[in-house]
């Protein structure tokens, strides 16, 4: 699937997600209570899953090398393919409430 001009870049996408990771983090250590779509109570399981979702997120611009033959097309893909369904809602939903178009990477982005 072509992307859009107007689409956010993965690198933005990817800052935009590690802030307001940041943001939600600090919410739920100061409320002893984690996001509304986290299964269970444990919050601090919930901490730890959106930073280590967050971990594998580009956030700078830097293109891929040339050289690197194993590269992902897109420098999300990797990081869309390990969140799994609950990580993807969040990247997904939490984009959309931020009014930023991103169709997420495929299979054959990887």
């Amino acid at each position: 699937m072509k992307r859009s001009q107007r689409e956010t870049e993965d690198w933005v996408a990817g800052a935009v997600l590690r802030h307001y990771a940041l943001l939600e983090i600090r919410a739920m250590a100061g409320r002893r209570r984690p996001l509304k779509i986290w299964p269970d109570d444990d919050f601090v399981a919930c901490i730890r899953w959106l930073a280590d979702l967050c971990d594998n997120m580009p956030f700078t611009p830097r293109p891929q090398p040339w050289w690197d033959r194993k590269a992902p097309k897109r420098r999300f893909a990797y990081a869309w393919e390990v969140a799994g369904p609950l990580g993807q809602r969040w990247i997904v939903d939490t984009l959309a409430k931020n009014g930023m178009p991103w169709t997420p990477p495929t299979r054959a982005d990887l």
